[in-house]
């Protein structure tokens, strides 16, 4: 069985343009259908194609019905290698396929850290391919029981190659179940826009997508545990999260 997957500053995440990109992205998705093909996990060579996998977002071309002339060609082959509900599932992430980089990552282990937090149980509920899990120190994964959500098909398999030692859920958020006041830690980078998830657990609170995230989250995370998220300006500043905000206040005791 293959190890973690470990980002380091060396490793160049995202490289070059919208083009390269796809490219990347089409050469992981290759790599991904022929190693569970032959029913192994990947290699460590294997594993740092798969990391180069950043998803559609901003990549939004490929899926045009009437690509540009010098997009034809990759746009041709997302649709050649990817299955039906694959290439639906891809598409529907678009507006949320943004990874996040290293050094973003980095502070946030920084700040944790400095609030004394060194390992438990952390829960990635939007993990993407799992940068948040490649970047955590060390140590800090020595001593930690880790469990990632995420929604796509194709990152979701691939975040199962990259992070084999960990648990990793290849479903959305809303229909894992995960047990309450449960996680020492949840952290993420959380998908956000003008829609909202059915659940009906939560849809008295009629919340948007990054909302929902924290709504949902804060109940799984134990009493005295951490969420560390990084959302848009909507969670804090919109008229219509106004009493969102009082709700984190009163659910998360800040």
């Amino acid at each position: 069985m293959s190890e973690n997957f470990r980002i380091t500053q060396d490793f160049v995440l995202a490289s070059g343009g919208a083009k390269t990109k796809a490219r990347n992205n089409l050469a992981a998705i290759a790599l991904l259908k022929q190693i569970e093909a032959e029913g192994r996990t990947a290699s460590s060579d294997e594993q740092m194609v798969l990391a180069q996998y950043v998803g559609w977002g901003g990549i939004s071309q490929v899926f045009n019905p009437t690509p540009d002339r010098d997009w034809q060609d990759l746009a041709s082959q997302v649709k050649e290698i990817l299955e039906p509900a694959e290439y639906s599932s891809a598409f529907e992430s678009v507006l949320n396929a943004h990874y996040t980089s290293f050094e973003v990552i980095r502070e946030i282990y920084e700040g944790l850290d400095h609030l004394g937090f060194n390992g438990g149980r952390i829960l990635e509920p939007s993990m993407g391919v799992g940068n948040y899990l490649g970047v955590m120190p060390p140590d800090m994964e020595r001593r930690s029981e880790v469990t990632g959500i995420e929604l796509d098909s194709i990152t979701g398999r691939i975040g199962k190659q990259l992070y084999p030692e960990h648990e990793i859920y290849v479903q959305g958020f809303e229909k894992s179940a995960l047990p309450k006041d449960t996680f020492d830690l949840a952290l993420s980078n959380v998908p956000f826009g003008d829609y909202k998830i059915g659940d009906p657990e939560y849809n008295d609170l009629n919340l948007q997508v990054h909302d929902y995230f924290f709504a949902r989250s804060l109940d799984r995370v134990r009493p005295g545990g951490l969420v560390c998220f990084i959302t848009s300006t909507g969670t804090m500043q919109s008229k219509s999260g106004k009493g969102f905000t009082h709700y984190i206040g009163l659910e998360a005791k800040v």
